[in-house]
C-alpha cells in the first residue's frame, strides 16, 4: 500500500508532526509535575498530620511546605524548589525523571525528615511519610498521564 499526499497535505502533516515533537515533552513534564504534587499532598495530609505513634504529629512549617510547595524545572540534579522542597524534573536522553523529597532541617541542623523516614530510634521507631505516600499515589499516576495526553491530542485537532 502506498499513500500519496499532495504538497498542501504534506505541509500540514509536517507542521503537525513538528508541533507534536516540540510540545509533547512539556505534556509529559506537566503530568509528572501533577503526579509529584499528588505525592506531596498525600504525604502532608495522611502521614505528617495526625496523632502519634503512626504520624509525626510534630509537624513543622518547613517540612509541610517542602511536601506541598512549588517546584522548579532544572536540568541539574539536586536543584530544588521554593523553601526546602525537592521537586525536580530532568530530561535525560529519552527519559523524563521526577524527584520528590525534602531538604528541611531542624534548627540545630539535624536532617529530621530522613530521621523520621528511616530511623526514629529516639521516639519509638520510624514514621515514614514520603515512601508510603508514593505507594498510595502510584496507581493514580498512569491515569494522570493518560488524561494529560488525551487533552493534548484533543487540542491538536487532528
Amino acid at each position: 500500500m502506498q499513500l500519496k499526499l499532495n504538497k498542501e497535505d504534506k505541509n500540514k502533516l509536517d507542521k503537525m508532526l513538528a508541533k507534536i515533537n516540540r510540545k509533547f515533552p512539556s505534556v509529559l513534564i506537566e503530568a509528572l509535575n501533577q503526579s509529584m504534587c499528588e505525592i506531596g499532598i498525600r504525604a502532608a495530609g495522611k502521614y505528617l498530620q495526625g496523632p502519634g505513634p503512626k504520624h509525626l504529629n510534630i509537624l513543622t512549617g518547613r517540612l509541610l511546605r517542602s511536601m506541598m510547595g512549588s517546584y522548579s524545572f532544572h536540568s541539574e540534579p539536586g536543584a530544588y524548589g521554593t523553601d526546602y522542597g525537592i521537586h525536580t524534573i530532568e530530561i535525560k536522553g529519552d527519559k523524563i525523571i521526577g524527584t520528590k523529597g525534602t531538604e528541611a532541617k531542624a534548627p540545630d541542623g539535624e536532617d529530621y525528615p530522613a530521621y523520621w523516614e528511616y530511623d526514629g530510634s529516639r521516639h519509638g521507631g520510624p514514621r515514614p511519610f514520603l515512601h508510603p505516600a508514593s505507594r498510595d499515589v502510584e496507581s493514580k499516576i498512569p491515569g494522570i498521564f493518560n488524561r494529560r495526553i488525551k487533552t493534548f491530542i484533543d487540542e491538536m485537532e487532528i
